[in-house]
């Protein structure tokens, strides 16, 4: 009868454990979860960024530097007509 009790007690401790192990592993599941909703949240802003300065390096890149080039073709031609040989001297 003593092997008997003590292997209800046996049982016993080991249900607790697997409940605790149970407990830890839904703890788990629900830290998981979260981890992959702010990884997925932090993606989507990555991407967005990235589209950000892709258009900054590219189209705000061109749109700034078509002004400064005509004002390089300006100085350019004002340069020019400097040259030129001026015919009423």
């Amino acid at each position: 009868m003593s092997c008997l009790i003590h292997q209800a007690a046996r049982n016993f401790t080991m249900n607790e454990r697997a409940s605790e192990v149970m407990t830890l592993v839904d703890d788990f599941r629900n830290q998981w979860k979260k981890y992959v909703e702010q990884m997925d949240k932090l993606g989507r802003r990555i991407e967005s960024l990235t589209g950000d300065f892709q258009t900054l390096v590219t189209t705000r890149t061109r749109a700034l530097d078509r002004p400064l080039d005509k004002i390089e073709n300006i100085s350019l031609a004002d340069e020019s007509a400097d040259d030129a040989p001026k015919l009423l001297e």
